[in-house]
């Protein structure tokens, strides 16, 4: 574990830009059906 060192901070990145994404689209997606309902 302690040779891969360098790709598990590489892939700590990796899951924390997803985990933001994710959250991010999630806001936006909620948001989104937010104002749509409120259109309905």
């Amino acid at each position: 574990m302690k040779k891969k060192n360098g790709k598990a901070k590489k892939w700590q990145l990796y899951a924390a830009i997803g985990a933001a994404s994710v959250v991010v689209l999630g806001a936006g997606g909620f948001y989104f059906l937010d104002n749509l309902l409120r259109l309905l």
